[in-house]
């Protein structure tokens, strides 16, 4: 889903800090002090400045009329280089008979004859490189109970594809929300939201039968609509946030099973609902816990047999679900140091294929996976230290097996990352 300042985050600390999470889910709606100094004490800040801003400038709101602009200015740069291709097609095969590592044979796309794939040599593809500058504001409002916000942003990206015209896209997106919190302490609210991303580094075709090494990806774009509420009765130690949406999202890239490489043009509707829950079980141990439901499906796909149109994306599993703890010690001479643990579930998602030749359809079912991360952190009033381990147990798991090629990418290995954090 799109993030906004009224959205729900989706927290998965291993991923994300837990004080960005709240950032994100609370900007407007003040999450009880002793909950945030927790996991502020275990999750030093890591968040864009404009987020920040945003979260400070919402404390100061008074219950008259307020209104807090927000604006700034995005720069970014890539440069990709020596990339190579390998264009053409391939037949279906099966990675139980002991040919997985290749296809006895390949088409080539120029003149549509079969060939020996060993007398194929990958063709380099031209550097390029991408530069987006993009511009915002954002106007925060509150009338007594009512919180509104509203934004608007300009990207402009310049795509260089050495020996092609230079590429310039620009959009104008936006963003408004909407929220009533009640007393009791629960908030309504509904989002709109619009995304404008570009894909450096990614070299596609417009039609099939191009060679795949035309032209560099041009940004996708997005278009989000979110409700939900948010519950936080007053006095209390914890925070729901309860939250459904749908996400429509087009050219997007997308490897048909004929190919070896990318076309773009696909387009896909995304469904879904997200629960996430915050609080303390004791003064010193925090409690995150989250579940999503997604329901992903394209509506559109550059592939001749269309076959694709309205089956699941096999990248985006149903269900995914994570548990995460952190005790902070404040006394003794562990003061200042925190622990963490959680557990992920990642559901099993299902893909589909077709032989070209006799159109009989097939699927592959990629198994859901059950991962463990870890935390260990100190923190003084100005050095925060952090080591997070991914996947401890460092189990091997699959995502995102295809159908048609019966190959699957192998998941994250056990991932351990040391930070430094110093606070001014």
């Amino acid at each position: 889903m799109v993030d906004n300042l009224l959205t729900a985050s989706g927290v998965n600390p291993a991923a994300i800090s837990a004080t960005e999470a709240l950032y994100l889910d609370g900007a407007f709606s003040q999450i009880y002090p002793l909950v945030y100094s927790e996991v502020a004490a275990a999750y030093g800040p890591f968040l864009p400045f404009f987020l920040a801003e945003a979260a400070q400038q919402a404390s100061s709101i008074t219950s008259t009329l307020a209104s807090d602009y927000v604006a700034g200015l995005g720069i970014d740069r890539n440069f990709v280089l020596n990339q190579a291709g390998y264009p053409g097609t391939q037949r279906k095969y099966n990675v139980f008979k002991g040919n997985h590592k290749r296809s006895s044979y390949q088409i080539d796309i120029n003149g549509l004859q079969a060939v020996d794939p060993k007398k194929i040599k990958p063709t380099p593809n031209p550097d390029q490189a991408q530069f987006q500058t993009g511009i915002y504001i954002q106007d925060q409002l509150r009338l007594g109970n009512w919180i509104g916000i509203a934004g608007i942003r300009q990207d402009w990206v310049d795509i260089g594809f050495k020996g092609s015209p230079d590429t310039h896209e620009q959009a104008t997106s936006g963003r408004a929300a909407l929220m009533y919190e009640f007393d009791a302490g629960i908030a309504p609210y509904v989002s709109w939201s619009q995304s404008f991303t570009p894909q450096p580094g990614l070299i596609v075709s417009d039609t099939l039968f191009v060679r795949t090494n035309g032209r560099a990806a041009t940004p996708r774009e997005g278009n989000q609509i979110e409700v939900g509420v948010k519950i936080q009765p007053r006095g209390s130690r914890f925070a729901v946030n309860l939250a459904a949406y749908e996400l429509n999202e087009e050219n997007l890239i997308a490897s048909p099973d004929t190919l070896f490489e990318n076309l773009i043009g696909a387009a896909r509707r995304v469904r879904g609902f997200e629960f996430e829950a915050i609080g303390n079980l004791t003064d010193e141990l925090v409690a995150i816990a989250s579940y999503t439901y997604t329901d992903a499906v394209f509506t559109d796909y550059p592939d001749p047999l269309a076959y694709k149109i309205g089956t699941q994306d096999s990248n985006m599993p149903e269900h995914l679900a994570s548990l995460w703890g952190i005790y902070t010690f404040s006394r003794g001479w562990l003061d200042g140091f925190s622990v963490g643990a959680g557990v992920r579930y990642i559901g099993e998602v299902t893909d589909v294929g077709e032989d070209l030749l006799t159109g009989r359809q097939f699927s592959v079912t990629t198994p859901s996976a059950t991962l463990f991360d870890a935390s260990v952190g100190y923190e003084t009033d100005h050095w925060r230290w952090a080591v997070t381990a991914q996947n401890l147990e460092d189990e091997l798991y699959l995502v995102s097996c295809g159908a048609f090629t019966l190959t699957c990418g192998i998941g994250q290995a056990r991932t351990v990352i040391g930070s430094a954090t110093y606070k001014f």
